[in-house]
C-alpha cells in the first residue's frame, strides 16, 4: 500500500514522534514493565494504553523493545475492551519478530479471546459512537485473517459493507466532527487497508477512510488550526481551543503547516505548555499512549483533501446530514424523578442538518438538532482568528451549556474537567454569520435553584477588547442585570452580538439576575437565566421542559461596520418575536441581514417549521459552495 501513503512524510514524522515518547520509557516504567509515574491508576488508562505505548517502544532500541515485552507480559489483561484487540493487532502486524516468546504468547491469547466479542449486532453503525464499529471490523478482519478463521472476516466484511451503506445516504458520519474520536475512527480503518489480504475490504475501507477525513477537512478552520463547529464527542481540551485530537492529527502529519511543534509541546515541554488541557497534563501517560497510537498508522488522504483542509475561500458554506441514535433520561433515584415525569424521558432519534460558515476571520457552525442527549457535543461553536499564526494561542472561540445550579467549570467555584457536560436539548438554525439557538433543559431532577444557559469565551491567551450590555460598557467583563439586554463584544477584527431569547421573563422568586457576565478560571462567562431562587425548589417535570431559553448569535467580520459603535446600533435593531402557544415555541429575527424563523415544541426533537428568508430550510444529503468538493462521490458513492 505504500503508493497510496500521503502525505509522503509520514515515515519520518511518525520517527520523530516515537523518539520523543521513547524517552518516557524510564519515568513512565520500572525494569520489570510496571507502571511507575504516579499511584493514580487512570494515569495510564488500562492495558490498551500500555500497548499503545508498546508501538513506539518497539521502533526503538533493543532496551525500549527489552522493555516493551516486559509491559506486556507484566500487564497483561484479558478483559473484552473495544481498543485492546485492534492494538495486539497493530503489534503483531508490524512488530511480531522483536516479540519475546511469552509477549507474542499473551498477545495471540488476547486476540482469540477478544475478537469474538467484535461479533455482535451492537458494533454496528446505529447513530451511536462510530469509532466502535471501525475498531471491531479492523480486529474481526485482520484477526480473522490473522488466526485463520475465514467466518470472523466475513462477519467483519458484512459490518464493512453495512458502514458504507448507512453513509451513502449522509453527508458526515454519525460521530460527526469528533476532536476526539474523528481519529479514533481514522486509525482502524488507515490500519485496515495497509494490512488486509482482500482487495475488497482495501478498496471500502479506503473509502470510509477517506470520508473521515472529508469530515475533517471541512470541519477544520485552518487560520486558527482548529476544528470547526459543530462537534461530537468533545472534551474539555477541544472545546475551549486546545490540543484536541484532530489538530494533534494534522499537527503531527503536517508539521510545517502549523506555527508550534506538536512534538515539542506534546512532550518535550508538556507540562509547561499553554495549548496542552490541565485534563490532559493531569494524565500525561493517557495522552502520550494515544498521542503513539494516532502516529502509528500509514493516513491515505488525498491531495484534493489536504487543499480543503488548508485553503477553504472566504464565504464557503458546508452543509450535509448525520444521524444520531436515541437516548435517554433516567433518574437515579425515585426522588430525582419530578412531578408528572415518565418512568424514561426519551430523546431523538434523528436526522440532522449540519451548517459551517467560514467568514473573514470567523467560523461559525451548528447542528439543528442535539447528537444523542447533547452532553458530549457542540451543537453551537465558532472560532476567531485573532493573529496570522496556525496556533491555538491566536484564537478565540465561542461554545455554550445548558447547566444546573452551580454546575459549571468555569462558574462561582472552578474546577478542573475533562468534560463540561450539557443538560439542555438545543436546536438550531443558521445563515451564514447568523444563528438562532433554542434551549430547554433536559429533566435530570427536580430539586432546582438555577437553569442557566451559558455562552463561553476561553481567555487563556487574550480577551476581548470591549463587552457592552445595551448602552453600559463592562471594562472589566463583570456585571449583573434585572432584564435582558443586546451583548456586543469587540474581537478586533470580528464582532460579536448576542441577544438571549425567552417565551416569557425568566421564572424567578427573590432573585432578579436575568444576565450575569464574569470571568473565572480564565473564561468570560455570558450567563442568562431561565430560573433562580435563593434555595433549591421542587420544578415539575413540564415546568422544567417548559423553560424555554437560547440566545441569538451574530458573528461579523468588522470590516462590514464603520465602527464597533455601528455594529452595537445595528444589533440593537434586530427584532425578535418569540411566543408559546399551544406546546409550541414560535420565534422570529428579523435585521436588514437575514431573517429567521423557526416553530418547534419542547415535548418533542424536530422542527415544526424552519426559514431563512422565508424559505422553508432545505436539508440537502451534501453540499459544499464557495469550493470544490474534496471528493464525496469519491470517498462513498459509486
Amino acid at each position: 500500500m505504500t503508493g497510496n501513503i500521503y502525505p509522503p512524510a509520514q515515515d519520518a514524522n511518525r520517527a520523530k514522534l516515537f523518539s520523543a515518547h521513547q524517552l518516557t520509557l524510564d519515568s513512565y516504567w520500572d525494569k520489570d514493565g510496571h507502571f511507575a509515574w504516579a499511584t493514580d491508576l487512570s494515569a495510564h488508562g488500562g492495558y490498551r494504553v500500555h500497548l499503545f505505548h508498546c508501538l513506539a517502544y518497539l521502533a526503538g532500541d533493543d532496551r525500549c523493545v527489552a522493555r516493551a515485552n516486559r509491559i506486556i507480559v507484566t500487564n497483561f489483561a484479558q478483559t473484552p475492551c473495544h481498543f485492546a484487540p485492534g492494538a495486539a493487532l497493530d503489534i503483531l502486524t508490524t512488530y511480531r519478530d522483536r516479540l519475546e516468546p511469552d509477549a507474542l504468547a499473551c498477545l495471540e491469547r488476547l486476540i482469540e479471546l477478544n475478537v469474538p466479542y467484535m461479533s455482535t449486532e451492537d458494533l454496528k453503525v446505529h447513530g451511536y459512537n462510530d469509532n466502535h464499529v471501525h475498531k471491531a471490523i479492523y480486529s474481526l478482519i485482520i484477526g480473522g485473517e490473522y488466526l485463520g478463521t475465514p467466518q470472523t472476516v466475513e462477519r467483519g466484511m458484512l459490518k464493512l459493507r453495512q458502514a458504507v451503506e448507512m453513509f451513502e445516504r449522509n453527508g458526515f458520519p454519525c460521530e460527526y466532527n469528533s476532536p476526539n474520536y474523528a481519529p479514533v475512527s481514522l486509525i482502524p480503518l488507515a490500519s485496515l487497508a495497509e494490512h488486509t489480504k482482500s482487495d475488497e475490504v482495501r478498496e471500502l475501507a479506503l473509502r470510509l477512510e477517506r470520508f473521515y477525513w472529508r469530515d475533517v477537512a471541512l470541519h477544520f478552520d485552518s487560520r486558527v488550526g482548529l476544528p470547526a463547529g459543530p462537534m461530537t464527542r468533545c472534551g474539555d481540551s477541544d472545546a475551549t481551543g486546545m490540543t484536541s485530537g484532530t489538530m494533534s492529527l494534522l499537527a503531527y502529519l503536517y508539521p510545517e503547516r502549523f506555527a508550534f511543534d506538536y512534538v515539542g509541546e506534546a512532550y518535550g515541554r508538556a507540562l509547561e505548555s499553554p495549548i496542552v488541557a490541565q485534563s490532559n497534563k493531569l494524565c500525561l501517560p493517557f495522552y502520550h499512549g494515544c498521542v503513539a497510537w494516532m502516529a502509528h498508522p500509514n493516513y491515505h488522504v488525498t491531495p484534493e483533501l489536504e487543499e480543503a483542509i488548508f485553503a477553504k475561500p472566504v464565504g464557503t458554506t458546508v452543509r450535509g446530514t448525520a444521524e444520531s441514535g436515541t437516548s435517554a433520561v433516567a433518574w437515579k433515584t425515585p426522588a430525582d424523578r419530578p412531578e408528572g415525569a415518565p418512568l424514561t424521558h426519551h430523546l431523538g432519534p434523528r436526522r440532522s442538518l449540519l451548517t459551517t460558515y467560514y467568514g473573514e476571520g470567523f467560523s461559525l457552525g451548528t447542528s439543528q438538532y442535539s447528537w444523542l442527549d447533547g452532553v458530549q457535543a457542540h451543537s453551537f461553536y465558532a472560532t476567531i482568528s485573532h493573529g496570522q499564526k496556525r496556533s491555538p494561542q491566536d484564537a478565540a472561540v465561542y461554545y455554550t451549556r445548558l447547566f444546573f445550579d452551580e454546575e459549571n467549570p468555569y462558574g462561582e467555584r472552578p474546577v478542573v474537567t475533562g468534560c463540561f457536560k450539557d443538560y439542555g436539548e438545543i436546536r438550531t438554525i443558521q445563515h451564514e454569520g447568523s444563528a438562532m439557538v433554542f434551549y430547554n433543559p433536559h429533566p435530570i431532577k427536580k430539586s432546582v435553584q438555577k437553569i442557566r444557559t451559558g455562552l463561553f469565551r476561553p481567555m487563556m491567551y487574550h480577551a476581548p477588547r470591549e463587552l457592552w450590555v445595551g448602552e453600559t460598557r463592562l471594562p472589566q467583563l463583570n456585571g449583573m442585570f434585572e432584564q435582558f439586554a443586546p451583548i456586543a463584544i469587540d474581537e478586533g477584527d470580528v464582532y460579536v452580538g448576542i441577544i438571549p431569547t425567552s417565551t416569557a421573563p425568566p421564572l424567578m422568586s427573590a432573585r432578579k439576575a436575568a444576565l450575569q457576565v464574569h470571568t473565572y478560571s480564565s473564561h468570560l462567562v455570558i450567563g442568562m437565566t431561565g430560573y433562580e431562587n435563593w434555595s433549591p425548589t421542587d420544578l415539575s417535570y413540564e415546568q422544567i421542559i417548559e423553560t424555554n431559553m437560547g440566545f441569538v448569535f451574530e458573528i461579523h467580520a468588522a470590516s462590514g461596520f464603520a465602527s464597533f459603535a455601528a455594529f452595537r446600533a445595528w444589533l440593537a435593531k434586530g427584532t425578535i418575536s418569540d411566543d408559546y402557544y399551544g406546546n409550541m415555541r414560535t420565534t422570529t429575527y428579523r435585521t436588514d441581514k437575514v431573517e429567521l424563523s423557526t416553530c418547534y415544541s419542547p415535548f418533542t426533537s424536530m422542527f415544526r417549521h424552519a426559514s431563512i428568508n422565508r424559505k422553508a430550510v432545505e436539508v440537502p444529503v451534501s453540499q459544499v459552495d464557495g469550493m470544490p468538493d474534496p471528493g464525496f462521490g469519491i470517498a462513498i458513492v459509486d
